[in-house]
């Protein structure tokens, strides 16, 4: 609107339907086993085993429960947790259990004892001098490791980047050698502890994933150019370094060729067995180290889990997907009774893959829409707590449409709202139609149900900037849509560089031409051109507007408790109106 006269190319992400895990989700890294430690000592991954070691024999036997229980994954996830008085603490514990335990439990006190843990670990990193870097790699594993997870964890519940998580993913970097990878631990602990690549992937995922545009920061630009580069040098070889590797190219550009990425997902489906599940034997090939052999038939929890999840957050395949709906329904009727979710581990009879493969069962169905945040609880004293619905979605207009859909995702100013003007997407951009009619903006929404604290990041299009015509870049907050009808905030942007320019919030209320300027900057650090990131946030009554990181205006109001998240281009700018748009858009929402 406005209030003047005037070798990869990630796709759609997260669709519609999830609470929201791609903070959590399009943003989740691994949770496969990998031990992170403190320079305090490395740890032998033996002795980290210990209570859930003894009961690996017996799951393969555990009876299933007569119905799929989010309220069993929670007790579950929350049992095994582990936290080691060595300082150690391990991935397929407590990394896995921050990142999934909120989606199926309050935010409990193992959650912040979770998480403290892993900013200890930070603070008690020694120097990291190139000659002092441990012989077993595990300096540079929990570098990464925890970075990986503070930056998923504070994305995922809407914060902005903390002290120490910033500390984190610069000191992630400090352990990246000359090749661009890092040297990491090889325990014989598929599929995470076998080579290099896969500390690479996690590393572009914890900087991909770091709230704050940390992504464009020269530290991190510096070394996501080492990552393409060891990338190129060090191709992916099993299965789940694609799979990992598309995890990455989701939330880092130039990771991963189309084609690649088209493969990944065909090679994905292929391996996909009769019943709807994955095998975790099918992603990585590797003799036990306890002599018996690996389970070459069924399906289990990793495998069918750590597929959908890529399949949904890393390649965007809709939830409605025929494929993913037999994977749905292998997982919600494959619970053990315990809550998890059997893995036949590929190194020896202990429970870290059956552990990491639960949390990602619980992240897949988050993601397919199956496991409805507000819906789970756990209990809290004498009462019970529900769950804050999350909900995200990521989509780089890969799809030519007029007016956008994305699979009907999307609700638009002229075909539902009548009275306003529709979004178009066409060579990757989203632009808005040649418009008529004062204030009859260009408007897209998010169908579906949206918690009420949003953030929206997009990628600024923009050519030909000119005085003539008010090029604005918008971004819908807690906004509705219907006939003659649209109500909720705007913030925008002039795509334009001269004292003209300026930043804007407004409030729609209802009618066409009926809204409230709520704040507004003039002048050029206001405005925008190709390539900067813009970025609208609504928290309480709170809403922000930033430019790179940068937070430029902001401004309360208390009009609005609740709506949709959407984007949207002034009116009245003839046919310049394909000189200005947005290249990507993704949200991210939290009650």
């Amino acid at each position: 609107m406005h209030v003047s006269p005037h070798s990869f190319a990630p796709t759609n992400r997260a669709d519609s339907a999830p609470p929201r895990i791609a903070a959590r989700l399009a943003t989740l890294a691994c949770i496969a086993p990998v031990l992170i430690c403190t320079a305090a000592g490395a740890a032998d991954p033996e002795r980290m085993t210990t209570r859930p070691t003894s009961r690996a024999a017996s799951r393969s036997h555990e009876p299933l429960l007569k119905a799929f229980s989010p309220r069993k994954a929670s007790e579950y996830l929350d049992q095994y947790r582990c936290v080691h008085e060595n300082r150690c603490f391990a991935c397929h514990g407590s990394y896995a259990y921050l990142l999934a335990a909120p989606i199926v439990c309050a935010r409990s006190a193992a959650y912040r004892d979770t998480r403290w843990a892993i900013e200890r670990s930070i603070q008690l990193l020694p120097a990291t001098e190139p000659d002092g870097r441990s012989a077993s790699g595990m300096q540079p594993v929990e570098a990464v490791m925890s970075a990986a997870a503070l930056a998923q964890d504070d994305a995922a519940n809407g914060a902005e980047l903390r002290p120490l998580t910033r500390k984190a993913l610069d000191r992630m970097w400090d352990f990246q050698q000359t090749d661009g990878g890092w040297k990491w631990a090889k325990l014989n602990a598929p599929p995470s502890e076998i080579d290099d690549h896969f500390g690479v992937t996690m590393a572009a995922i914890a900087a991909g994933a770091a709230p704050g545009n940390y992504v464009r920061t020269p530290k991190a630009q510096e070394g996501l150019n080492g990552i393409r580069r060891y990338l190129r040098e060090h191709p992916p070889v099993t299965m789940h370094n694609r799979a990992m590797l598309m995890l990455a190219a989701a939330r880092v550009d130039d990771l991963m060729t189309a084609e690649q990425r088209k493969h990944t997902i065909d090679d994905l489906f292929a391996l996909q067995r009769p019943d709807g599940g994955w095998a975790m034997a099918d992603l990585v090939e590797w003799k036990r180290s306890d002599g018996a052999r690996s389970d070459p038939v069924s399906s289990d929890g990793y495998g069918t889990g750590f597929v959908t999840y890529v399949l949904r957050t890393g390649a965007g395949v809709p939830a409605q997907d025929a494929r993913l709906g037999k994977a749905v329904d292998w997982m919600k009727t494959h619970q053990r009774l315990s809550g998890c979710w059997f893995t036949h581990s590929p190194r020896k009879d202990d429970e870290l893959s059956t552990y990491a493969g639960s949390a990602y069962v619980v992240l897949a169905l988050a993601a397919c829409g199956e496991i409805q945040g507000a819906a789970a609880t756990q209990p809290v004293g004498d009462r019970e707590r529900k769950v804050a619905s999350v909900r995200s979605y990521r989509t780089r207009f890969e799809l030519d449409e007029d007016p956008i859909s994305e699979d009907g995702r999307w609700i638009n100013g002229a075909k539902d709202g009548l009275d306003w003007h529709n979004v178009i997407t066409r060579n990757g951009v989203a632009f808005g139609a040649v418009s008529k009619g004062e204030y009859t903006d260009p408007t897209a929404l998010l169908a579906g149900e949206w918690a009420k604290n949003q953030t929206v990041k997009a990628k600024v299009f923009s050519r030909n900037q000119t005085e003539k015509h008010h090029q604005e870049v918008e971004i819908r907050l807690r906004s509705t849509l219907t006939p003659h009808r649209c109500t909720g905030y705007e913030v925008f942007w002039r795509c334009l560089r001269t004292p003209n320019a300026y930043v804007e919030i407004v409030r729609w209320n209802g009618n066409v031409g009926d809204w409230t300027s709520l704040k507004k900057h003039t002048g050029a650090q206001y405005g925008v051109t190709d390539g900067d990131v813009v970025e609208a946030t609504i928290v309480g009554n709170v809403i922000r507007g930033y430019i790179n990181g940068v937070e430029v205006i902001s401004a309360t109001d208390d009009t609005y408790k609740a709506g949709h998240p959407g984007m949207g281009f002034n009116f009245g700018v003839g046919n310049s109106n394909v000189d200005f748009g947005f290249s990507s858009y993704e949200v991210d929402s939290y009650d």
